[in-house]
């Protein structure tokens, strides 16, 4: 085995699919256009293995968001990205549904063309070349509507008028900026499409093509092999038609068959009795 295999192994060792299973219903991914996208996410339903090619990238982002605060603070920017209450990312929950959430990368004051008292969401992605050059062309509504619904999500929970989204060029390290109003009415269809799949949490739910060959689910989604391939679902308490999750506030998770309210260790682990739910 090579110097580069090890590493990569060691990547992925630190990052297994279970470690990249949330809590909670994130904004980041609330837009997605495919309801069964959320439904499978939310479920826990796929064990892929991410590679560690992926896994490098993920840091690149993490670092370059890290570098880009620095660039702002430099310029004279306020920028606030920790709770002091929690000592970590500011944490937004939809109204009447706790599951439904998410952690803003930071808001700042200062930016030049708003009041000057005025605090705005910031937002950060790092990008290849393609997709930042039709970002450029486009504008971020129509060049990632995901983003766009993420933004909006944010800043309408975090009673925020603007926001101020930014890109990078990884590959050129040109920089991007756009600045733009906050869209309540989008903010609520997009929790009211959340709710609406969690009240579907055992049946099944549109998917956005039958065929796989479809640039979300072969680009965008890490759940095709179980969504177009039958796959059989991760064993865990998330997939198996025994668990009764609550929605309403904070989510509970109670196994119908033992009569024990599960924590995220339990329903990681299963048990003999897990049975798969039947959606195909």
């Amino acid at each position: 085995m090579t110097l580069l295999e090890l590493i990569d192994q060691g990547i992925e060792a630190a990052n297994t699919p279970e470690d990249s299973y949330r809590d909670h219903g994130g904004f980041s991914g609330l837009a997605s256009p495919c309801w069964m996208q959320l439904w499978l996410t939310w479920h826990w339903a796929s064990s892929e293995q991410k590679p560690a090619k992926i896994l490098r990238k993920f840091d690149r982002g993490h670092a370059a968001e890290v570098r880009h605060k620095g660039y702002l603070r430099g310029a004279g920017i306020t920028v606030c990205d920790t709770d002091p209450k929690t000592g970590k990312q500011y944490r937004l929950k939809a109204k009447d549904c706790g599951f439904l959430g998410g952690s803003v990368d930071g808001v700042i004051l200062g930016h030049p063309e708003l009041d000057e008292d005025e605090w705005a969401l910031w937002e950060f992605k790092s990008m290849g070349n393609a997709t930042f050059n039709t970002l450029k062309r486009q504008g971020l509504e129509k060049a990632n509507p995901m983003y766009w619904g993420q933004c909006h999500l944010y800043m309408h929970h975090a009673q925020l008028q603007h926001c101020v989204f930014m890109a990078e060029n990884c590959d050129s390290n040109e920089m991007y900026e756009e600045l733009f109003e906050v869209d309540h009415e989008l903010a609520k269809l997009e929790v009211d499409k959340g709710k609406r799949i969690l009240e579907l949490w055992h049946e099944r739910v549109p998917r956005i093509s039958e065929h796989e060959g479809h640039f979300r689910c072969k680009n965008l989604c890490d759940h095709r092999n179980v969504c177009h391939r039958d796959k059989p679902f991760a064993v865990n308490c998330r997939t198996c038609k025994h668990l009764t999750p609550d929605f309403k506030g904070e989510p509970t998770w109670l196994c119908s068959k033992h009569n024990v309210e599960l924590n995220r260790e339990g329903m990681l682990a299963a048990c003999e009795n897990y049975q798969p739910l039947e959606i195909r």
